[in-house]
């Protein structure tokens, strides 16, 4: 089964792929509007789920490639894989035997001041 966030009329709302290729609005269809959010479907557990695989035999509507959204919009913590590539590794005087994965929040920010040169 397939899901994926698309852009409508309505806002970013979650769809299921249907059998035939395109995309049935999850909280139209059901009747449901927290159906239509990636964030309280997932909480819905499995009923939701179900619910979601019981629509695939639905008439599903074409999306052109724009149209989708974020795979999870909203997420909680964004996963990270660090010294993934040994350039990079190499530059910070590291070498790791395989990426370092770490988390951060979506509220974290991490800017540096640019560099500036001067060619006076």
């Amino acid at each position: 089964m397939r899901l994926a966030t698309l852009i409508t009329t309505s806002g970013s709302r979650l769809h299921v792929r249907a059998d035939d290729g395109g995309y049935v609005d999850i909280g139209e269809a059901t009747g449901e509007d927290r159906f239509a959010r990636f964030g309280s479907f997932v909480a819905a557990g499995p009923s939701a789920m179900e619910t979601a695989r019981g629509l695939r035999d639905r008439e599903g509507r074409e999306f052109a490639p724009w149209e989708f959204g974020p795979a999870v919009p909203a997420p909680d913590r964004i996963l990270c894989l660090g010294l993934n590539y040994a350039e990079h590794a190499l530059e910070g005087g590291r070498c790791a035997a395989s990426p370092a994965p770490f988390s951060r929040s979506t509220t974290a920010a991490s800017v540096r001041p640019a560099r500036t040169c001067s060619w006076s």
